[in-house]
């Protein structure tokens, strides 16, 4: 991450999610400690992490609050670095973010995330990329000691088994063709399940109105979707396969993420233009 954030010499940086304060160390090496700005929403992690770092002969600016917020002091910066996912990049980002600075960050977007590499104009839109790396982080918080938790409606009683286009394997194995289904079902989730009596393993799409779609990992009926609710997180995710085998199995670097100034967010595969909007 550090080399796609491509720091040079007198760029001030702002890491969201101090941690350990190993990647803050590594920065002020390369910068120097005056141009390093950390905040951690954890004020343990944070004390804790003023003390390696001062052990280590470092002391950059580290700050308690929740990083999607930005630093808490006014501030601009030349690179912001995101050692944690969220749904979306935080309006505070681009407004601490100087035209011409780039935003590294892992966004999690329901099935899966990655790592995206944003420029922000002089207008105040941040446009870019996904990277060839898939780290992926805990997310954001708001609190220091608790996540959120989404809630989500009882899920719904069966409502067919069918033969499915793609299959459990096909999902697992395939981190672009996740990120594509991500973009054809905004919101929805993908989970391990486990069958209580036959310990058979699937993986499972679900949506907060209940509706799911299951497809067997283990055990018979491998090349078959079992769904509650309504058809369409299936049907979404045959199109995807099908969109991502048509158009040559793209890596993931080869779709571009916007944010406009409305707020509103959206994927782009780069070749053809072809959009997702997710997100205002």
């Amino acid at each position: 991450m550090l080399e796609d954030l491509g720091v040079e010499d007198g760029h001030g940086v702002l890491e969201i999610g101090t941690g350990s304060g190993y990647n803050a160390a590594l920065l002020s090496a390369r910068l120097g400690d005056g141009l390093v700005y950390s905040v951690d929403i954890n004020p343990d992690l944070v004390e804790s992490a003023r003390s390696r770092l001062t052990t280590a002969g470092f002391q950059p600016h580290l700050a308690v609050g929740d990083g999607r917020s930005g630093y808490p002091a006014p501030s601009v910066f030349d690179r912001i670095i995101a050692t944690c996912s969220v749904p979306g990049v935080p309006a505070a980002w681009i407004e601490q973010t100087r035209p011409g600075g780039v935003i590294l960050a892992d966004l999690s977007l329901g099935i899966e995330g990655g790592l995206v590499r944003l420029a922000v104009d002089e207008e105040r839109r941040a446009l870019g990329h996904f990277t060839t790396a898939t780290g992926r982080f805990m997310a954001a918080r708001g609190d220091a000691r608790a996540y959120s938790q989404r809630e989500r409606a009882p899920y719904a009683p069966v409502a067919d088994k069918r033969a499915s286009k793609v299959t459990a394997a096909d999902i697992r194995a395939h981190y672009p063709f996740r990120l594509v289904a991500a973009f054809h079902l905004p919101g929805v989730e993908l989970v391990y399940q486990v069958d209580d009596e036959t310990g058979d393993m699937a993986l499972q799409l679900q949506r907060r109105d209940g509706a799911w779609a299951r497809f067997p990992l283990t055990g018979a009926n491998l090349g078959t979707v079992t769904y509650g609710g309504a058809a369409d997180l299936w049907e979404q995710t045959e199109a995807a396969w099908l969109w991502w085998n048509d158009h040559g199995r793209p890596a993931q670097d080869r779709f571009g993420w916007a944010r406009e100034t409305d707020g509103s967010e959206y994927a782009w595969h780069i070749p053809d233009g072809r959009r997702w909007l997710l997100g205002a």
